[in-house]
């Protein structure tokens, strides 16, 4: 067995110093055999408990990354390691190693601040992911995000409208490029009737209320540690069990989100609660494009305009709006309104009309697969592949516009 990993291979830059502090001696083994031989990584396991963890032993090995033992069933411990978290110099992250942690357990140590969870016995598989999400922390603090060419947010004219469904198609879809090695995430960002991951078929252990909670604590390792991951390669933020309020979220964590977001992946693709709010002002702000979901009803067009109307008075009309028309039939006589006059009342054309095939993407949906899998060559599939590369040449508009911006 090749015990060694080179630093390119964890996309480490420069050493990253470890210290940790252990309880016992076979978890001390576990842990030096697990960190054995990977290169730019300088390791210290110190014998003790969470009440051993002072500012005079972080100083003395200036740690990137503190790994403390603690039994999550222990409420002193857990206010202890709270109090670590909270006292510790910046950039130094937390992890925490223990047995038997619930997915509860495990959410109450990500709002304490912990940005990962190391199983014991701790394994080899484990620790490189922890190292290398880490070295990417260590990378990006600083670094400034281009969220402009990677955001694609959906916003809906009305319930009902299948912005959702629109969104995860459009996620699948992209999700496809680069042959299928694209990283692509959907933020369920309607915080009170959010159904992305009901309609992938996932039950995740952790939703964006465990990022809400904890705003001071976000940061790239958390971003991907909440993260439900769907077996076509995309990673959920599901939309929270509870009924959170909308004001639940401020502007500052909705862009630190989107940042962080940006920074982990090729693609981001938000889904927006119908209601206005100062966050989701912020995210459309920081959006590559806004895609307005509507349908061919007089309450539905009326609704989209109050939409358009917002942006502008919003002060968003310099981000490209994509006017989306869902469940669209052409011979349908009973919507009581035309293409044309429809267009008059938005004050602009539409732009991508999605044909109405309820049965193919019902299964699609309960499936948590592209439509393509359903029903090779559909309409839908075709109005979504040309929607997303319609999308895709304006990401790239935005994309080069900010580099030029930056230069």
């Amino acid at each position: 067995m090749n015990w060694k990993k080179k630093k390119e291979d964890l996309n480490i830059e420069g050493d990253l110093n470890v210290l940790a502090v252990i309880r016992s001696e076979e978890t001390r083994k576990d842990l030096a055999a697990a960190f054995m031989g990977i290169e730019g990584l300088n390791l210290v396991i110190e014998e003790g408990d969470l009440d051993d963890v002072g500012t005079q032993l972080m100083n003395s090995h200036v740690p990137d990354m503190l790994v403390v033992d603690v039994h999550t069933d222990d409420p002193a411990e857990m206010s202890r390691l709270g109090s670590i978290c909270r006292d510790r110099e910046a950039g130094v992250s937390v992890i925490a190693t223990g047995t038997n942690a619930t997915v509860d357990d495990v959410r109450r140590l990500m709002r304490l601040g912990v940005v990962d969870y190391l199983p014991q016995p701790i394994s080899r598989t484990d620790v490189f992911g922890t190292v290398e999400a880490m070295a990417q922390r260590a990378r990006q603090a600083g670094a400034p995000a281009q969220t402009g060419g990677r955001v694609i947010s959906f916003v809906k004219a009305a319930g009902g409208m299948g912005a959702t469904t629109l969104a995860i198609q459009t996620a699948l879809c992209l999700r496809n490029l680069d042959h299928g090695n694209a990283k692509v995430c959907v933020l369920d960002l309607d915080l009170q009737f959010g159904n992305v991951a009901l309609y992938l078929d996932l039950d995740p252990g952790l939703t964006a209320s465990d990022i809400i909670g904890s705003p001071d604590r976000l940061d790239g390792s958390l971003l991907l540690s909440v993260m439900s991951h769907h077996e076509s390669g995309l990673d959920i933020l599901a939309a929270p069990r509870e009924l959170l309020p909308l004001n639940a979220m401020t502007a500052a964590s909705a862009v630190q989100l989107i940042e962080l977001a940006c920074a982990q992946y090729d693609y981001v693709v938000v889904d927006l609660p119908m209601d206005w709010t100062d966050w989701s002002h912020a995210i459309l702000e920081h959006s590559g494009l806004v895609t307005l979901v509507t349908q061919l009803t007089v309450a539905a067009i009326r609704q989209a305009r109050r939409q358009i109307d917002i942006l502008a008075g919003e002060g968003l009309g310099q981000v490209p709006l994509a006017i989306v028309l869902n469940r669209y039939e052409r011979r349908s006589a009973g919507s009581g309104i035309r293409i044309k006059e429809a267009e008059k009342a938005l004050g602009r054309s539409i732009d991508h009309f999605i044909p109405n095939e309820y049965k193919t993407v019902s299964q699609a949906l309960n499936r948590g697969v592209p439509v393509s899998q359903i029903k090779r060559r559909s309409k839908f599939e075709k109005r979504i592949r040309a929607f997303v590369e319609s999308s895709l040449k304006v990401l790239m508009t935005r994309r080069i516009r900010a580099q030029s911006a930056a230069a």
